[in-house]
């Protein structure tokens, strides 16, 4: 399994487990942020909506997601009943297999892992010698790019 499917495999099985057990989004907005749920469009559209529901503190289970992204003209963007059912099924089993915290932190690191390697791939253009920037100002913007994602 590369990177990618390692990181997509974390965050089905994170937002498959807030679906599968909605008491546990307070707790897992401790350490993963909205941003941190890059894609699919249909797993973002599903956690943004876990956590509208838990800030509104609405009762967050597979049925009232279904019915929020419903009245909201989103359940097909988020792939309908039957990917929220799958996401479902996969959470249950993600937290059998290990705890919601284990999940969040390793979406979260992966995550930034992954906004840093985009960033240093586009950043890399500003250290070679026709750049027209300085080395230590390429690494200020570096090291200001790492404060952010930290």
């Amino acid at each position: 399994m590369n990177d990618d499917d390692a990181f997509a495999s974390a965050q089905r099985r994170l937002v498959g487990a807030l679906i599968h057990d909605g008491t546990l989004v307070p707790s897992v907005l401790d350490i993963v942020k909205p941003e941190d749920i890059i894609e699919p469009p249909s797993l973002v559209v599903v956690f943004s909506t876990l956590v509208s529901m838990s800030n509104a503190q609405e009762h967050v289970s597979m049925s009232s997601l279904i019915c929020r992204l419903e009245e909201a003209g989103h359940l097909s963007e988020a792939g309908g009943i039957v990917t929220i059912d799958q996401l479902d099924n996969e959470g249950r089993d993600a937290l059998i297999d290990g705890s919601i915290d284990m999940y969040a932190r390793h979406v979260h690191d992966l995550a930034a892992k992954h906004v840093m390697h985009t960033y240093l791939s586009e950043a890399i253009s500003s250290f070679t010698p026709d750049s027209g920037v300085s080395a230590a100002e390429a690494m200020t913007r570096v090291q200001q790019h790492i404060n952010n994602v930290l």
